[in-house]
């Protein structure tokens, strides 16, 4: 799907995980999800991905900087992945 914002063209990509849509990393980070004690729905997926985009501290709808900056906090070292997973349990609960 390609959205055409201010002259520009972007290319929207959908990923689907058990038949729920979702954006372009979530599904990247099922191990993470579970570690939290996430379980991704329909209903819940836009919060998951909000609370991702607050934790990172990426502008709401920027899925490629907030997977690299995702991306960036897990392999930094294991106590900053216990840490991103302690604040995305604090999130959504």
């Amino acid at each position: 799907m390609q959205l055409d914002v201010s002259g520009k063209t972007h290319i929207m990509l959908k990923y689907s995980w058990e038949g729920i849509h979702m954006s372009c990393y979530l599904h990247n980070l099922k191990d993470i999800l579970n570690e939290a004690g996430v379980d991704i729905t329909a209903e819940n997926r836009k919060q998951i991905d909000r609370a991702i985009h607050d934790i990172v501290e990426t502008t709401y709808k920027d899925c490629p900087g907030t997977w690299k900056q995702v991306k960036q906090n897990l392999a930094a070292s294991e106590a900053e992945k216990r840490e991103f997973v302690k604040k995305l349990k604090a999130a959504l609960t």
